[in-house]
């Protein structure tokens, strides 16, 4: 048989007519061949699913055990980290490594792992020894005793307004003894038996202990402060006699952790501005939580009305300023 050529040339994209019963003949093989396999597939399955099945249910029940032990092996250690407070002092990987980086941010400072195991430890033994507890969130009270030493504030003494159990402000001395720096603290709270603020009932603490001058004493003691290292003046920070006995000296660094309303933080910074030495270091604590909107806009109220603070940077809730003493700013004090 004589073909022409055109007849088995493609024309316009389609199929020569001579090969399309061989198209075809393909097509129904190669489903054939699809069909028989997802047959084969099937009947290999279904005779292999019991034992499957029983793998995957003693696997499910292995990983169930290991998890039940590792349940209990953890209770004792968040028994143990708990410290009379909501939750425990214990901290993710994620939570510790985004803690670093905002040190970083803050400080300069690169490298953090050793320094943080060491902060880290120094915070769960001052609570494990003290009464009391220390107010905050683990990253936000570990975030204060990293940054607030690396900041490197210059020369003078510490004032914290707001202490509770007086167990952060033996810390922060631990943190900068750690560097090589002694300072003292100058410790103003109301004391009052139970921690106020605004819009609390005054009921007594999660920890189960009275807010009073004696734990206090006694907890900067435990954390192994001498006596000549600090100083504790029961007041409001608000207070006239207050402020007059703690203004006697100018402060190199500042806690601000009192009156979180807007009003409360904006006569602190206020009385801070006073009586800080240029350069001084103010944390502000709560900054930006939820909780305590209060602090960022007496924060933004003192330094609208003239207060020298340059906000350096946030870490967890904690905000740090630097004290830029004006001409009219400096007001000479000693220092112990």
């Amino acid at each position: 048989m004589i073909v022409h050529r055109r007849t088995i040339s493609r024309q316009g994209g389609q199929t020569p007519s001579l090969l399309r019963p061989v198209t075809r003949a393909r097509w129904t093989l190669r489903r054939w061949a699809d069909r028989v396999m997802d047959e084969r597939v099937e009947r290999a399955v279904a005779r292999r699913a019991p034992q499957l099945q029983h793998s995957v249910d003693a696997t499910v029940d292995r990983l169930a055990k290991s998890l039940a032990e590792v349940e209990r092996d953890l209770f004792p250690v968040r028994h143990l980290l708990a410290t009379g407070r909501r939750g425990n002092r214990t901290i993710t990987e994620p939570q510790l490594e985004r803690l670093y980086q905002q040190v970083r941010t803050v400080t300069g400072v690169q490298r953090l792992a050793g320094y943080g195991r060491q902060t880290y430890r120094s915070l769960i033994e001052l609570e494990l020894r003290g009464v009391g507890r220390i107010a905050g969130s683990t990253s936000n009270v570990l975030g204060k005793l990293m940054t607030t030493p690396l900041l490197a504030p210059p020369p003078g003494p510490v004032l914290e307004i707001g202490t509770l159990y007086g167990i952060f402000a033996g810390g922060l001395l631990r943190q900068f003894r750690r560097l090589g720096d002694a300072r003292h603290v100058t410790v103003v709270d109301p004391l009052v038996g139970v921690q106020l603020q605004p819009g609390s009932m005054g009921g007594g603490d999660l920890s189960g202990s009275p807010v009073v001058p004696e734990l206090v004493l006694a907890n900067l003691r435990l954390s192994g402060a001498d006596d000549d290292e600090f100083r504790l003046i029961q007041g409001y920070s608000t207070d006239p006699d207050t402020r007059a006995a703690a203004g006697d000296r100018s402060y190199a660094v500042v806690i601000v952790d009192g009156d979180h309303s807007e009003q409360g933080v904006y006569e602190d910074l206020r009385w801070v501005a006073g009586c800080c030495v240029d350069g001084a270091i103010v944390v502000l604590d709560d900054f930006d939580d939820p909780g305590w909107p209060g602090v960022r806009s007496g924060f933004e109220r003192a330094c609208a009305d003239g207060a020298s603070f340059t906000l350096i940077g946030t870490v967890s809730t904690s905000a740090y300023l630097r004290f830029e003493a004006s001409a009219g700013d400096h007001h000479p004090r000693r220092s112990p």
